[in-house]
Parts: structure tokens; sequence; C-alpha cells
């Protein structure tokens, strides 16, 4: 009888973090959508309301205004898209508990130079914003970029505007 009440707590443990993860405006889940629907659509700026922005350690204070920042991002963006590289569509969001914080995976159709390559389980990190109560596209990062380096498309779209 404790084996299945242990079961039990497992399994509601389990549906709970699921839910919290793949439910509501501010789920992880949400947030990747949005951010890559936008991406599609070419609303950069409403894109980037998705992202955690920052100019330091993703843990730092931010020293740059929200304006500067969504500048500095969707400039970059946009610079990108203009040189022939972007990412196009995305597909099959998947969202995992890793230590009790979000994981992402999808797969991204990302032109590069003018060619569609496809990129599978791109990692999506993600950042909770605890001032709005949500978690927001902090980093992507392929698994096929050498380690310490990143293709010019993870690069523009990650949450970084210090540059």
């Amino acid at each position: 009888m404790k084996l299945i009440k242990w079961g039990f707590l497992v399994l509601l443990t389990m549906i709970l973090i699921s839910l919290y993860l793949n439910m509501g405006p501010g789920s992880p889940r949400n947030s990747a959508n949005k951010f890559f629907t936008k991406i599609e659509e070419g609303h950069y700026e409403e894109a980037f309301d998705y992202v955690y922005f920052h100019d330091n350690a993703y843990d730092e204070d931010v020293t740059i205004t929200y304006d500067e920042a969504r500048e500095n991002w969707v400039s970059r963006v946009e610079q990108l898209k203009a040189e022939g590289n972007f990412i196009k569509s995305y597909s099959g969001i998947e969202i995992r508990s890793n230590d009790g914080y979000p994981q992402g995976y999808v797969t991204l159709t990302v032109v590069e130079n003018g060619k569609e390559r496809i990129y599978e389980d791109v990692a999506i990190s993600f950042v909770h914003n605890k001032s709005e109560d949500k978690w927001q596209v902090g980093n992507l990062q392929s698994f096929e970029s050498n380690v310490g380096e990143q293709n010019a498309w993870e690069k523009a779209y990650r949450g970084y505007v210090g540059e």
C-alpha cells in the first residue's frame, strides 16, 4: 500500500511539472511558440517581448533600457536577415524539466547565405523574468555548433544585447 501511495505521489508530481512547463501565458512552451511565430512572421519587435535580454551576465542587473535593448536586438536580427541569414520556420517544440528548470528543443529551418538548412533539436534556454513572472527565451544552441562557437543566427537571436 505504501508503494502505491509513493507511486501516485510521483505521478502527480510529474503531471504538475508538465502542466507548469506547458500551460499558461508565462509558460516556457507559450513563450517559445510566440517567439518563433513572431520570428517567422518577421515581427521582430514583437518577438523581442519573449526574449530575456541582458547586457552583462544573465543574472546581473541590466544597465540599458528596454527600448535600447529592443533596438539593439531588432537591428541585429534585421541586419542578419538582410545578409541572407535568418530563421525561416520552426516545428516540434518540446519542453522538458532539467533539474527543475525548463529546457526546450525545437527543429528550425534556417536560411544561411541564401540556402535553407534544417537544424534538429536546437536547445532553447529559458530564464525566468521575475518582474513579469514569465519564462523567456535566453539562448538558442544547435548541437551542430562547435563548443564555444555559435552560428551567426544563434548569436543574433540570443538575449545578450551588450554588443
